[in-house]
């Protein structure tokens, strides 16, 4: 459970964000992004379509998931971006994610 304080509200939302992309998006072999079910709803809510829901992603991923992911927009080989990607059902599945900083290395 996070908890959010007032002062940092927005820089500690867009980090829960970046998070559940990091988490959550996964490009398999055959250069297909899979993205989370719910990303697909909050594209047609806000009217993005398949290429700015990738430039999106890809922006708020690590530089490896971001390279995967850009990799699959600019291939030759694909005819539309909408075919680029695949969405995951939705998963009730409750994830943990631990800092690095809180591991005890003992």
């Amino acid at each position: 459970l996070r908890v959010y304080s007032a002062k940092n509200v927005n820089e500690e939302l867009e980090a829960a964000m970046k998070d559940f992309l990091q988490a959550n998006v996964v490009v398999n072999k055959s250069r297909k992004v899979l993205l989370p079910k719910v990303l697909e709803r909050y594209a047609k809510e806000a009217s993005l379509n398949s290429q700015h829901i990738l430039d999106w992603v890809s922006k708020n991923v690590d530089k490896k998931l971001h390279d995967a992911v850009t990799k699959c927009m600019n291939s030759k080989s694909r005819g539309k971006t909408a075919q680029t990607i695949e969405w995951l059902p939705y998963s009730a599945r409750f994830r943990y994610m631990f800092s690095v900083d809180l591991i005890d290395k003992a």
